[in-house]
């Protein structure tokens, strides 16, 4: 009976370990796609359609060519946010993106935290990255601190790097913003480890109560 007792409550905490892992899964996934914030405004650019780049992706983007740089504003914090680019049509060779976020309030550019290199390994006070068909992003710690301490990042400043190969041009679709999806899964495995908890102690309980009583 005790085996029995036993085999029903690993697999009710299985069934509970199953449900959180999926929940997890899920809702960070749906969380992170439903919450991304894009751009509402292009400040200023030359690059080529620079107004496609607001938005969702959608097939359509600004072309970036040799000195094509533009400033896009969210309208709202990104802070601590991870900025993911998409990007069609990459073509010619080697592409570079520089970039630098922006605080529309003050009007100051904001620098990524730490020591930084540009692609030919010198000392750089801007963050580069190269640019490839589809996502590619740029990690939440990269800026966080440095937003925090300017009071906040609005916008993002990017460009074509003077680094990138000599014909190398680039479509930029969209630049959009994403609250760390870590948040949320620390969160909901908070909820799932006490309900973990809760319901062993419930399980050693019956084992207890349902072992035979000893006699003197």
């Amino acid at each position: 009976m005790l085996k029995i007792i036993r085999y029903f409550v690993v697999s009710r905490l299985i069934k509970l370990f199953v449900i959180c892992f999926v929940g997890i899964w899920t809702t960070v996934s749906a969380a992170h796609a439903a919450t991304a914030v894009f751009p509402d405004s292009a400040v200023f650019g030359n690059a080529a359609n620079n107004d496609s780049v607001l938005g969702a992706p959608d097939g359509n983007g600004a072309t970036f060519g040799a000195g094509s740089f533009a400033l896009y504003d969210y309208g709202t914090d990104i802070t601590g946010q991870d900025i993911t680019f998409y990007a069609t049509n990459a073509t010619g060779g080697t592409s570079w993106l520089f970039i630098v976020l922006y605080n529309s309030a003050t009007g100051n550019y904001v620098f990524p935290d730490g020591n930084f290199t540009s692609p030919t390994g010198n000392a750089t006070a801007f963050f580069y990255v190269q640019v490839q068909n589809g996502a590619f992003a740029i990690p939440n710690n990269v800026f966080a601190s440095a937003c925090a301490s300017a009071g906040g990042c609005t916008g993002v400043y990017v460009g074509r790097s003077i680094f990138s190969d000599a014909g190398a041009s680039f479509d930029l679709d969209s630049v959009g913003a994403t609250p760390e999806p870590t948040t949320w899964a620390l969160m909901i495995m908070g909820f799932c480890l006490t309900a973990w908890q809760i319901k062993k102690r419930k399980a050693d309980n019956l084992t207890v109560a349902m072992m035979p009583a000893k006699h003197a």
